[in-house]
């Protein structure tokens, strides 16, 4: 069994990059199992994972590189006992420090013969991220197998190769991809390249006894708001019209947010389920002008599940919560 982990900062397109990659690996008959990490209460990655067809597995209220260490590990095997996977893809929390995250697994009991790191970084938000976030950025930077510059579509012309040549001058040694799995610019080449290190990874090392494991770096200050709540519509409605409500809701945060001044550095994420029917997915980050929607819905409904998870950074977390609740109050997204 191969470990493929892609890590990166809050917002960095990681999910959207896993569906991509999964897709190539079943495509070349790799079984492939998920394991998704998130550090509210409540994911929203997971559920748009789980109706893509993928084998997932969940870790929530904390982070795989610190207080969840001994989940993962006890998750991990137990995955690989249950499903027998080929590759299992690993998407940390987006404050998680890579370096820590794959040292958890130099000690591994079961059969792991192949560790592959792939950092994100998505092109728009580029500078703020390395200023703004500088140690756990430049952390990231130093423990990555394989770099992968994201949203390339989005950014300014220049920005992305720009971007490359900086990280290449501070990693050399490491291969550089800008991709844009929206426009699908660069992404054949990464996902060849992605295929290709998980037949060649190396067998992770154990690590010597009374080794002391690498604590995680210095994170940057998050608040975690989530919700989750089940809606009831008597009468039935139109499901791309409470999707439409869904969306202004995660763009409404999103400028409550910056109307308080503060800088848009993280995700604000929420889906809509009609378990069997179908979803619509929600994602803000301060890379797009307006959420972006994945998934399908339609028709008329009269119940659904709704889970909303901000994650942002530089606001106190009760002031992040009486946002939330302020803006599903004033959309009329109330649990019934």
């Amino acid at each position: 069994m191969k470990l493929l982990i892609l890590s990166g900062f809050l917002g960095c397109g990681k999910t959207t990059l896993l569906l991509a990659a999964a897709r190539a690996l079943t495509g070349a008959g790799r079984k492939v199992a998920i394991l998704e990490n998130e550090v509210g209460k409540v994911g929203v990655d997971d559920r748009v994972l789980a109706a893509e067809g993928l084998r997932v597995r969940e870790l929530y209220s904390g982070c795989v590189c610190c207080t969840l260490r001994l989940d993962l590990i006890a998750t991990l095997m137990a995955m690989e006992k249950e499903l027998a996977p080929d590759v299992v893809i690993l998407e940390p929390s987006g404050v998680a420090a890579p370096g820590a995250v794959r040292d958890a697994f130099r000690s591994y009991d079961g059969s792991l013969d192949g560790v592959l790191l792939a950092v994100l970084a998505d092109v728009p938000r580029f500078v703020r991220i390395a200023r703004t976030c500088a140690p756990f950025f430049d952390a990231a930077l130093n423990e990555a197998d394989l770099l992968v510059l994201t949203k390339a579509d989005a950014a300014a012309p220049g920005a992305a190769a720009a971007a490359k040549d900086e990280v290449r001058g501070r990693r050399p040694d490491v291969p550089v991809h800008a991709v844009s799995v929206q426009t699908g610019e660069g992404l054949p080449e990464l996902l060849t390249d992605l295929l290709r290190r998980l037949g060649v990874a190396e067998k992770v090392p154990a690590v010597p006894a009374g080794a002391r494991l690498v604590g995680p770096a210095p994170r940057p200050n998050t608040a975690v708001c989530a919700v989750e709540r089940r809606l009831e519509f008597p009468e039935g409605v139109a499901a791309a019209d409470v999707g439409a409500t869904v969306a202004a809701t995660v763009q409404a945060v999103a400028d409550a947010v910056r109307s308080r001044g503060i800088d848009l550095l993280g995700h604000v994420k929420a889906v809509l389920e009609v378990p069997g029917n179908g979803y619509f997915a929600y994602s803000l980050t301060g890379a797009e002008a307006e959420p972006q929607r994945r998934g399908s819905l339609g028709g008329r409904i009269t119940r659904a599940d709704l889970r909303l998870n901000a994650i942002l950074c530089e606001i106190p977390e009760a002031d992040l919560r009486e946002l939330v609740e302020t803006c599903l109050a004033a959309a009329g997204l109330k649990e019934t």
